[in-house]
């Protein structure tokens, strides 16, 4: 009943001419996220599903690891050996 209702409210909203250009566009996508597009476009991706969600999640992860290993190459490593210091009986 409520993709009935969906349906007829994008068929009522279409012909409109209250939803040209980047409305008109908005429509097409909330059209093909419900799956009643005629014509769905191979490269639609909903940015907000779990599937994508997880993705990115996993992709950041991962670019952050490798971040964090460039830098702990990058992080000077301290020099061992015989060191000048002043003595604090020579003052």
């Amino acid at each position: 009943m409520r993709m009935q209702v969906a349906e007829w409210a994008i068929g009522v909203c279409e012909p409109s001419p209250m939803y040209e250009g980047v409305h008109g566009t908005q429509l097409g996508l909330v059209r093909q996220e419900l799956r009643i597009a005629d014509e769905v476009d191979p490269s639609y991706i909903n940015p907000f599903s779990d599937a994508n969600l997880k993705k990115q999640k996993v992709e950041h992860l991962r670019k952050q690891r490798l971040e964090q290993k460039t830098a702990d190459k990058l992080e000077k490593k301290e020099t061992r050996g015989p060191r000048l210091s002043i003595l604090r009986n020579e003052f």
